[in-house]
């Protein structure tokens, strides 16, 4: 009798915490659940989750303004909310429209999160991002590049590291967060191949 009502209690303990997870107990709970979710399963970069996290904080912020606690209360009109509150948000300078789309990005990945976890809330598709203009890309010459790594002074280890790092960045077009992320595994001398 003991192990049926243990049983029992088991099941009603793990259905409260579904129905507590659903009802939508603390945003930020949900949040936090997401950004461990896109280190551990997603195998997201410590910058990328960083990153979610920032600009999820800004929408816990809108979200606490807004007394909104539920995802099941985000909607087409709360998105269209959030978005003139990105539009007009500014510390030094308002945001540009790529960084209203971060901000964005990373809801929509968060929705979906929550909808794979069968958690009421807007479906990520329905969150358009702003148009943009094409990013104007100007690149160093060569002459300009050999005059870069040239003004680095070629003395002692350092110097010649640094000139080496430069000469590698601008040969493989490497991101620095790609290049700082590298170690000796990710070297194989023998194929000339490294794993980002």
């Amino acid at each position: 009798m003991d192990s049926v009502s243990s049983t029992d209690q088991n099941t009603a303990n793990s259905n409260s915490s579904k129905r507590v997870e659903k009802r939508g107990d603390g945003l930020g709970e949900l949040v936090r659940r997401f950004l461990e979710y896109c280190e551990i399963e997603k195998g997201r970069s410590a910058l990328t989750v960083r990153n979610y996290r920032h600009y999820l904080d800004r929408f816990l912020e809108f979200t606490k303004s807004h007394s909104l606690t539920d995802p099941a209360q985000i909607d087409q009109e709360v998105i269209h909310k959030y978005r003139l509150f990105l539009n007009r948000y500014s510390t030094e300078s308002p945001l540009g429209k790529a960084t209203q789309n971060y901000h964005l990005i990373a809801l929509r990945s968060w929705l979906k999160y929550l909808s794979k976890r069968d958690i009421p809330s807007l479906a990520p598709e329905k969150i358009d991002l702003a148009a943009t203009p094409d990013r104007q890309i100007n690149f160093l010459t060569l002459e300009e590049v050999k005059r870069l790594i040239q003004a680095v002074p070629a003395s002692g280890l350092i110097g010649w590291r640094d000139r080496a790092i430069l000469a590698f960045l601008f040969s493989t077009g490497l991101r620095v967060a790609e290049l700082t992320g590298l170690n000796r595994q990710a070297v194989n001398i023998e194929t000339a191949e490294l794993q980002i």
